[in-house]
């Protein structure tokens, strides 16, 4: 009886994967609400991938990019526009032609700045930005190709998740440059041992003066270091973290004095477009400017009932905590955690377009090993409702949203999963210091 449930159960969850991959050439509404049973079924009934499961779940994106980028050439939509942006601003400084963005030849003029940091002023490259672009994205594919294939069984679904996710969906589509540090993560996320030797903090150094946020790695590396009692690596990791900031300060001085965006905090842009944006600052700017739900902008009686659930939420966390989830996490994933988390806070805590949400996968990997099956549905369904746009099958730009009463839930669920998600970071890195002041004193 129980090998014939057994059966049944696998034959299930084959034929879910199946619909699955046929509700791609429906809708993105469709596709997000069958990955999310897909989720759901995954952790009701434990399941282990034979090789025909583990096939469909792996090919499962790759059907699904070459659906969605096929589809976008037709459409004449968007695609891998940061990417053209960056790289007419390297070419910028030898050649101020105009570039047609592709695909829907929109003219990207020449711009004193876009928000990089000092690196990017340092680069001039005479080039193509779409013929570029296109390079990069080959060898971006190549290498989530190869990390596809070579993730064990035990891993994979919820790296299949993670490349289905709208954030990394969105991430893809722009080729932003978040994109090359979050393989760079990657990287060091799979090292046997994890450390950050002086290569890797030339490459984050690198990034830093790109993007700023990869300060938080070095950030978070110094404190590991320090609370583990490895002086010498954390004196290492602070010498390269001083000059970094010293000169993200000058150069963030000079940028703020051009006045180039409208919003900004000292001249570094922000973003809060409630389906496409996730964080604090974002949702506290939105708050204000946007209708979020179909409650009027500032309704004080709703923030405060959201700001009631999230604290009660909070409380019944505390006390059930040791329920759902183990709080004793091997030597290695502490070090990984607390190095990957201050990165992780300074992108959650400000205002961001959802395609650095995928970053948050570095911390969620690791909760997902500990968690009861509960908590790790909700945390890996909830990746699904950030950023929301293509959950309301919202791909191009030119849609307009309405604040409707499915808008209004959906909100609610993607906010209040994405505290209670920080706030789960913020109890994992407390028991840390608590376990290494009780060792250390």
């Amino acid at each position: 009886m129980k090998l014939f449930l057994e059966k049944k159960t696998n034959l299930s969850y084959i034929l879910l994967l199946t619909i699955t991959h046929a509700s791609i050439y429906i809708s993105n509404t469709f596709f997000y609400v069958f990955l999310f049973f897909t989720i759901f079924f995954f952790y009701k009934f434990n399941f282990i991938f034979t090789n025909k499961k583990d096939w469909l779940i792996r090919l499962l994106p790759i059907h699904f990019y070459i659906y969605k980028f096929i589809d976008s050439y037709f459409k004449k939509d968007l695609l891998l526009w940061d990417n053209q942006y960056l790289f007419n601003y390297f070419k910028c400084k030898t050649d101020t032609t105009p570039h047609l963005t592709q695909l829907t030849e929109i003219v990207n003029r020449c711009q004193k700045t876009l928000g990089f940091g000092p690196a990017a002023d340092l680069i001039s490259i005479k080039n193509d930005p779409w013929i570029s672009s296109l390079i990069i994205f080959v060898i971006i594919c190549i290498y989530i190709i190869y990390l596809l294939f070579s993730i064990d069984k035990k891993d994979i679904f919820v790296f299949v998740v993670l490349l289905l996710s709208p954030g990394f969906r969105f991430l893809l589509n722009s080729l932003n440059s978040d994109i090359f540090i979050l393989c760079f993560c990657f990287y060091l996320y799979r090292k046997q041992k994890f450390s950050l030797n002086i290569v890797d903090l030339i490459v984050i150094s690198f990034l830093t003066q790109l993007k700023i946020y990869p300060i938080g790695l070095i950030i978070g590396y110094i404190g590991v270091k320090f609370f583990t009692r490895n002086y010498r690596q954390a004196v290492m990791s602070t010498l390269f973290f001083i000059p970094n900031v010293f000169l993200l300060i000058n150069h963030y001085i000079k940028i703020r004095n051009y006045g180039s965006f409208v919003d900004e905090v000292g001249g570094v842009p922000t973003v809060y477009a409630p389906i496409s944006t996730f964080g604090l600052y974002a949702d506290y700017k939105a708050y204000w400017d946007v209708q979020l739900t179909i409650f009027e902008r500032g309704n004080i009686i709703f923030v405060s009932c959201f700001i009631l659930l999230l604290v009660i939420s909070v409380i019944a966390t505390i006390k059930l905590k040791d329920k759902y989830f183990t709080f004793n996490l091997d030597n290695e994933d502490y070090i990984k955690f607390i190095t990957f988390l201050p990165m992780v806070l300074l992108i959650n805590l400000y205002a961001n377009f959802g395609y650095k949400y995928p970053l948050n996968f570095l911390l969620i990997f690791i909760i997902l090993k500990y968690g009861n099956k509960n908590l790790s549905f909700f945390i890996l369904s909830s990746v699904l409702v950030t950023p929301m746009f293509y959950l309301f099958n919202l791909d191009y730009f030119s849609q307009k949203f309405f604040a409707t009463s499915w808008f209004s839930v959906v909100w609610l669920l993607s906010r209040y999963s994405f505290y209670m998600i920080n706030f789960l970071y913020l109890l994992i890195a407390i028991d840390f210091l608590k376990s290494k002041l009780k060792v250390n004193y």
